[in-house]
Parts: structure tokens; sequence; C-alpha cells
């Protein structure tokens, strides 16, 4: 597959286009409609609105021009971004824009684009160890702790909010996270008394 269509070049029924992060999708379908999908939602985001017009092949011609012919050579749908005879090539973007190029691909030699380009979707916070302690009142007021373990959060906030979730499904009655892995539970356990005396 590829995300290139040349002048001179067709895309036939089924034929598609493919972005290099393979999100994006150009597919001639066997209705006559040229339909641009973004991957896996299956979601149209452009399309020329040709079903049932009889168009039997995608042409990007010689000069600029990408059409849609009936076999018989009629056209059915045109970019109207003819201009005197060049190298122009189709492009199916990463960002979702598909766009018609001359010579190379850069905004200024842009000539015709659908406008579906999209925002990167934002990169995730790496996650890093946060140490969870969990430990429940007996019936002589001392803490015994029932949960001692390392959990992956972004901040602390979520990681409080991890820990916290720990301590309801084990019915503690408090909790407490320090960054980086778990030491041992006498240590952790040292530390929140300290900081309840503190407090």
């Amino acid at each position: 597959m590829t995300s290139i269509l040349r002048a001179g070049e067709n895309l036939n029924f089924w034929d598609r286009l493919i972005s290099d992060n393979g999100r994006y999708h150009l597919v001639f379908q066997a209705d006559s409609n040229l339909v641009l999908y973004k991957e896996p939602e299956h979601q149209p985001r452009w399309a020329t609105n040709t079903v049932a017009s009889g168009a039997s092949f995608v042409a990007m011609q010689p000069d600029g021009n990408l059409v849609l012919y009936t076999a018989n050579g009629v056209a059915k749908w045109a970019s109207n971004s003819n201009r005197s005879i060049g190298n122009y090539f189709l492009g199916m973007q990463s960002d979702g824009n598909l766009v018609i190029y001359r010579d190379n691909p850069s905004a200024e030699r842009a000539i015709w684009a659908s406008n579906t380009a999209e925002e990167p979707e934002p990169t995730p916070e790496p996650e890093s160890d946060w140490c969870c302690t969990v430990w429940k009142s007996n019936s002589r007021g001392e803490e015994e702790v029932i949960f001692n373990g390392t959990i992956q959060a972004s901040s602390r906030t979520s990681a409080f909010f991890k820990c916290n979730q720990i301590r309801e499904e084990n019915f503690g009655t408090g909790h407490s996270i320090s960054g980086g892995s778990c030491s041992s539970i006498e240590e952790n356990l040292a530390k929140t008394k300290e900081k309840l005396k503190g407090s």
C-alpha cells in the first residue's frame, strides 16, 4: 500500500491510499464514492459524494486535476485544480489531510486540499513508580498495614486517587503515597506514623 497517487496513475474499485502512520485511508468504493476514513474508528472524514454516479476509476491527471470518470470517460467529480502540465501527486498525509502537490510536499507547492487535517493526538504523560500504603485501625486503635505496594501513575494526584481506590476496596481507614517504589512495610508505616504525628 502507498500514500501517494502520482500523475498518470488511477485508483480502481477498492484501491486505497494509506497514510504513513496507518490512521487515514482514502478508499475508492464500489458504489463510486471516494471516501477518506479515519481508522480504526472507520469514521468518514471526507467524500466526493458520488454514490451511484457510475464513476469507475479515479485519475490523477498530469495537469494537476483529480477526476472521477465513468468507463466511457465522463467526468463525475473533479478537484478543479488543473494547471499547466507538471509533476503532480495526491498525498494521503498522516495528519488526515488529502493534498495535491506539484513537485514536492511543501506548503507552497500545494494546489488543492480536503482541509481535513487534525491536531496531533497528545502524548500521554509517562508513568512512574509510587508507593501506596493502606492501613486499618484495629480494636486497640493501632494502625495495621493491609496493603503496601508499588503503583504506576503519571502524577502525585493520580497516584493519590489510585491508592485511595485500593483503600476503599480493602476497607482501609487511611492511606499514603510516596515517590518511588515501596520499601519495607515497617519503614513505610514508620513514615506514615511520623506524618500523622506532625499533622
